[in-house]
């Protein structure tokens, strides 16, 4: 890794039809990104009220759309290979793994894989909570 101040750079610049920042340096297209913001707008709309299209830039321009923030209790929808994915619950890097991570299913309507996430969080919250109710029975004395 660089430590010369421009690979820090992730401020994409316009040069005919790049449009890549310095840190990234994949010649991102201007083209890329416009379809990018398009497909993420497209998306957001298709769910609707409260979704945000978010796009971002690393070796090529992709995108999401979310409800609340994914990395704290949201959910994000994302465009895959076969269909569309989810993230939702707590990000794998605080400890607690999310419920969810691109290789586990893919679903050709997006409002599907939201369904899948509720449902799959749900389950996730009722173990949780079963747990949480027999540890306070066992323990119930000295809490």
């Amino acid at each position: 890794m660089s430590t010369k101040p421009y690979c820090r750079d992730w401020k994409p610049r316009r040069n005919r039809g790049i449009y890549c920042s310095p840190a990234c340096g994949g010649g991102c297209t201007h083209r890329e990104f416009t379809d990018a913001t398009r497909r993420a707008a497209k998306l957001a709309a298709r769910l609707g009220d409260g979704w945000k299209p978010r796009v971002w830039e690393n070796l090529g321009w992709h995108y999401t759309v979310e409800l609340g923030d994914a990395k704290r209790g949201g959910i994000s929808i994302h465009e895959g290979a076969n269909g569309y994915w989810y993230l939702m619950g707590d990000a794998p890097s605080c400890g607690i793994p999310a419920w969810s991570h691109p290789t586990d299913r893919e679903f050709r309507d997006p409002k599907d894989a939201v369904r899948y996430a509720l449902r799959r969080a749900a389950k996730d919250v009722a173990r949780q909570q079963a747990t949480v109710d027999l540890v306070t029975a066992g323990c119930w004395h000295f809490l």
